[in-house]
């Protein structure tokens, strides 16, 4: 049952002659199968989605992928905020932009913590700076 080398010469020849007499569908089967091939396709095609609903399906696919209306409104409401305070900036941060960029704000008045005070590292070259000095 298991040896692949043994020729089966008989049934080949069984083969072979059912191949080339091959029976051909009888008509009624045939019109049968072309008119509900035509119902499909008369289906699918009152069925298929228009321009507009292929859009919403890619905006809410692209929705799903950013986290969905939560977190779309989220973005929105940041970016709202965002060109608000660009275009119209209260008094307090027209005046802190530009302390704080240019080092005349006070001291302890800029956005970075110093978590390790008095700390020293060393470059690899054996050089020291000491953190407060930067």
């Amino acid at each position: 049952m298991t040896d692949d080398n043994r020729e089966n010469t008989e049934l080949d020849a069984w083969f072979d002659a059912a191949r080339q007499q091959a029976p051909a569908p009888p008509e009624a089967l045939m019109r049968r199968v072309l008119a509900d091939a035509d119902a499909v396709q008369a289906a699918t095609a009152r069925a298929r989605p228009g321009l507009v609903t292929r859009a919403r399906a890619s905006l809410a696919r692209g929705l799903a992928t950013l986290g969905g209306t939560p977190a779309m409104a989220g973005l929105a409401t940041a970016a709202v905020v965002g060109m608000w305070l660009g275009a119209w900036p209260p008094a307090a941060l027209e005046s802190l932009g530009p302390q704080l960029f240019d080092g005349t704000a006070a001291p302890g008045a800029t956005y970075t913590v110093d978590l390790m005070p008095g700390a020293e590292f060393t470059a690899p070259d054996g050089g020291g700076e000491d953190v407060n000095d930067v």
